[in-house]
């Protein structure tokens, strides 16, 4: 009797094992295609991650909503050159996940060099079928 009653307790956790397995890859997916999105300057891309209500905090606690990272990127004034994510863990709460991880960019706002290592913290919301960031906060790290 113990045996089946466990063996029936492995085979109900398989599906939410495997589901919680796949989100945690969609948003680590999603993580490197928003930052393709910004090197291309795919709109359309950065629309279907990005919430409209979306706000980044920096490690200087400025922050940046959807609407004015748009308008840097599309004036020229922010250029990202590359991003490199590693370093991802991905918590997910029903339908809000929070991933965390490092990144090594390269790129300039209004010429001046604002590459370098930063770590991470986004919120996503699930919205409907699909995923969007709604906040982050970025820290530089110190040059070692």
């Amino acid at each position: 009797m113990k045996l089946s009653t466990i063996a029936f307790a492995v085979t109900l956790s398989i599906p939410c094992l495997a589901t919680a397995q796949s989100v945690e890859q969609q948003l680590k997916k999603l993580e490197v295609a928003w930052g393709d999105a910004g090197i291309k300057k795919d709109f359309a891309a950065l629309d279907k991650v990005v919430a409209d209500d979306f706000f980044s905090i920096d490690e200087d606690g400025k922050i940046e909503t959807k609407a004015q990272g748009d308008a840097a990127l599309k004036s020229g004034d922010d250029v990202m050159v590359s991003q490199v994510l590693s370093d991802m863990k991905v918590r997910v709460y029903g339908d809000t996940a929070v991933v965390t991880g490092k990144a090594v960019t390269k790129g300039t706002h209004k010429g001046k060099e604002v590459g370098g290592t930063y770590m991470f913290t986004d919120v996503w919301v699930k919205h409907g079928t699909a995923w969007q960031c709604v906040a982050e906060h970025v820290s530089k790290l110190a040059k070692a």
